[in-house]
C-alpha cells in the first residue's frame, strides 16, 4: 500500500537532485509533475494501490509515485529508467517523450473529456478584438509546463507572427510590438488577474471561461481558440517490459467496469476512463510534435 511516508520519502530524494539510482525490476514508478504534494497524493494513491494489487502476475510488487518539478527533469528521469510511466497533458507529455525516448501509450479522459483546447479571453469592454490588438498589452499564462495555460495559447500567438516576451511584474510595460506575458502558477489566478484588471488577457481552457461566464456573465469574451489535443496522455519509458505494458493496458482500460475501478477513476482527475488513441499514437502525436517545433522556432520552449 502507498502510505504517506512512503510517498514523500522518494520525493525528498528527488528534490535534492540525488545521484541516479537503479529502479528494481519489481517496482513500477509513476511520474508526475509537482502540483502540491497532498493534492497529488489524493489523485495518485488509489491508482497506485490498484496497480500494485493487480500487476503482481507480471512481477510488480510495489508501485510508487515520483514527483519532479519540471518536464525537463522528468524527461531525464525517464531517460535514465528512474520513471516507468508518466501522466500529463498532451504537449507536456510530448516534450518529455521527445527528450527521453518515451512512447505515448494511452489517453485518459480527464474530467470526462477525451480532448481539450485553449482559449484567450479578454474583457468585453476592453476594445480588444483580435490578437494583434494585444500588442503592447499583458497576458496571463499559468506556468511553463501547461498545455492549455501556456503552450497552446503561445502557439496561437506565434502563428500570427506576434512576438511574446516575459515580463517580471504586472507593472512592467511590454514593448509596443510584443505581447508581454506573466506566469501566475495557477489557472484560477490567471482568470482572477484578468477579472481585476491586472492583465489585459488570460489563457485558459473552456472550463475556466465557463466559470468566468457563470460568475460575471457577458463581461468577458474569447478572441482566439486553439486546436484540440488529448486531455491527458500516459507515456511509457523505452524498453519497459512488454508483458507489463500489456497488463497495464488491460487494467487501465477495464477500470470503468467495476465499482472499485470507477472509484479509482473518480479520484484520478475525475476520469471517465482510459483508452487507446483512435487512429494510433503516431497519428495523434504528429500534429502535437509540429506544435512543439513551431514553438521552438519562435524561441518558446
Amino acid at each position: 500500500m502507498l502510505r504517506l511516508k512512503e510517498f514523500i520519502a522518494p520525493l525528498s530524494i528527488l528534490f535534492c537532485c540525488a545521484a541516479p539510482f537503479e529502479t528494481a525490476a519489481e517496482t513500477l514508478t509513476i511520474g508526475t509533475l509537482t502540483e502540491g504534494i497532498r493534492e497529488q497524493m489524493k489523485i495518485y494513491e488509489p491508482l497506485a494501490n490498484h496497480l500494485e494489487a493487480n500487476l503482481q502476475d507480471v512481477g510488480v510488487t510495489e508501485v510508487r509515485v515520483m514527483m519532479l518539478p519540471s518536464s525537463d527533469q522528468m524527461a531525464r528521469a525517464m531517460g535514465r529508467g528512474e520513471v516507468d510511466v508518466f501522466f500529463d497533458s498532451a504537449l507536456v507529455a510530448a516534450k518529455v517523450a521527445q527528450n527521453s525516448g518515451a512512447s505515448p501509450f494511452m489517453r485518459n479522459w480527464k474530467n470526462g473529456r477525451n480532448s481539450d483546447h485553449s482559449v484567450i479571453v479578454v474583457r468585453a469592454d476592453s476594445g480588444i478584438e483580435t490578437l494583434f490588438d494585444l500588442r503592447g498589452q499583458r497576458i496571463a499564462f499559468e506556468e511553463p509546463d501547461s498545455t492549455t495555460g501556456f503552450l497552446l495559447p503561445a502557439h496561437i500567438i506565434s502563428e500570427h507572427g506576434i512576438s511574446l516576451s516575459e515580463i517580471r511584474s504586472f507593472e512592467a510595460p511590454p514593448a509596443s510590438d510584443e505581447i508581454g506575458y506573466i506566469f501566475t502558477t495557477n489557472d484560477k489566478n490567471s482568470i482572477y488577474m484578468l477579472a481585476i484588471g491586472r492583465v489585459d488577457a488570460a489563457a485558459t481552457n473552456p472550463e475556466g471561461f465557463s466559470l468566468l461566464q457563470t460568475v460575471r456573465p457577458e463581461e468577458f469574451r474569447v478572441i482566439a481558440s486553439s486546436q484540440s489535443v488529448p486531455s491527458q496522455v500516459l507515456l511509457t519509458r523505452r524498453s519497459l517490459d512488454e508483458n507489463l505494458v500489456n497488463r497495464m493496458r488491460e487494467e487501465l482500460s477495464g477500470l470503468f467496469r467495476t465499482t472499485e475501478g470507477r472509484a479509482v477513476l473518480k479520484a484520478f482527475h475525475n476520469s471517465a476512463g482510459f483508452d487507446e488513441f483512435p487512429s494510433g499514437s503516431k497519428a495523434a502525436f504528429t500534429p502535437i510534435y509540429h506544435i512543439l517545433e513551431d514553438l521552438q522556432r519562435a524561441g518558446i520552449n
